[in-house]
């Protein structure tokens, strides 16, 4: 009513989505009477019949003086449905994620480069606005959100943001309602605009140590390493992930318990040739039998990794299989989650600035930090799999560990490749 010259390009991530919001537009020009004695020079008094275009497949026109080639409202698909040869001067996004384009990371980038895409479709000086709901961390609002150039106004279903905060437009016998009849992870996501809220994530911020910066390194009674192996170069492919974690003791009043540091973490896309070389180049040359009395490298038995295991067989390198018994990645983590949550691991503070990992570290912490609502989880897989088969040994259960290097040999007697 402000500007009938404007042209509104409404997107959807289908199609009929977008014609589903322009409808409302529509029939309200089509049967608000008062509206159309308001603005005569605007709105048509029988727009079906005096109207250049008037549908939801063509678009809406009102009365103007320009002829621009796009319609008043047009409805647009992203996905499915994009539009040719448009200029809008304004492009509403709306819905475009949604539930079946977040359910791999394949869709979840196709959003993201059709939006990129839209962005030819719009006029110099054009505004643009998003209106949506969060789905899953690396979803496309996630990704707008990290570039920085829309301003997020973010209206969670809570006043701090939280499962236990005070609900807003809901009573609290409705908000109760609502969690009992979703999920924590949906209610995280669609509800407080948040994946990440501390209901749907397993590892807490707080939970980790920082060793000071200051203060040397422990002396370690071993260092293990942790494989999780992937061997496709694609883009959207998971990556190769060899964590390497320290054992200490933390004191010698707690002589029977174990301490880990996380010393180490190296996470590319690197085809197999490469990922053999380099875990046994990081194996033997950074950490080798002069720092520690042992070392072991940890490798899941299967695909990659049961063929690097046959190939260290005959080799220095010192492979143990790890075998995941049939156990997802959510069941693996939550069994070994209490290790954390003990404050038995530690990272060290010299990595850290401002409370956030840098470098190598800053990958991992992430990954630990946002499953299970991760794009990539190759660090949580090469952690958990490390921490199962020490709480397995009994490094932080609390039973006795003798410091000599042939008790972790015995431990691992059963693996072929000792």
């Amino acid at each position: 009513m402000n500007d009938p010259e404007i042209t509104v390009g409404i997107f959807s991530h289908t199609r009929p989505i977008a014609k589903s919001f322009m409808r409302v537009i529509k029939r309200e020009f089509e049967t608000n009477a008062v509206l159309k004695e308001c603005f005569p020079d605007i709105l048509w008094s029988d727009p079906h019949k005096q109207s250049p275009k008037w549908s939801e497949d063509d678009g809406i026109v009102v009365k103007r003086t320009g002829n621009p080639p796009e319609a008043t409202v047009e409805a647009c698909g992203l996905v499915d449905g994009m539009p040719t040869g448009r200029h809008f001067g304004l492009r509403v996004y709306d819905d475009v994620v949604t539930v079946e384009s977040v359910t791999t990371v394949d869709q979840m980038q196709k959003t993201i480069d059709a939006i990129d895409m839209s962005q030819n479709l719009g006029r110099m000086g054009g505004a643009v606005r998003f209106i949506g709901t969060r789905y899953k961390l690396g979803d496309a609002y996630e990704e707008l959100i990290r570039r920085g150039k829309y301003t997020p106004r973010i209206k969670p279903a809570t006043d701090n943001g939280r499962i236990d905060g005070k609900p807003v437009m809901f009573t609290q016998e409705q908000w109760e309602d609502k969690l009992r009849d979703m999920s924590p992870a949906i209610i995280s996501s669609q509800m407080l605009q948040n994946p990440l809220a501390s209901d749907s994530v397993i590892f807490q911020p707080d939970w980790f140590n920082l060793w000071p910066h200051d203060k040397p390194l422990p002396e370690f009674i071993s260092v293990w390493q942790s494989l999780d192996a992937a061997v496709s170069e694609k883009t959207s492919a998971d990556y190769s992930c060899l964590m390497t974690f320290g054992l200490f003791k933390l004191s010698k009043e707690d002589s029977a318990k174990m301490s880990i540091m996380v010393l180490d973490c190296f996470m590319e896309r690197v085809p197999y040739p490469e990922l053999r070389d380099k875990v046994i180049a990081e194996f033997q040359n950074k950490y080798g039998a002069n720092d520690c009395p042992v070392s072991a490298v940890l490798i899941e038995n299967k695909s990659a990794g049961a063929q690097l295991l046959q190939e260290f067989r005959n080799s220095r390198v010192y492979a143990v299989p790890y075998e995941p018994k049939g156990l997802d990645k959510v069941s693996r983590a939550n069994l070994c989650s209490h290790i954390v949550h003990d404050g038995y691991m530690w990272l060290p503070e010299s990595k850290i600035r401002k409370g956030y990992p840098m470098s190598w570290l800053s990958a991992w912490y992430e990954q630990m930090l946002y499953f299970p609502n991760v794009k990539h989880d190759d660090g949580v897989d090469a952690t958990t799999q490390f921490l199962n088969m020490m709480n397995k040994i009994g490094t932080v259960s609390g039973k006795k560990i003798p410091e000599k290097p042939s008790y972790w040999r015995k431990q691992m007697v059963a693996s072929p490749y000792g």
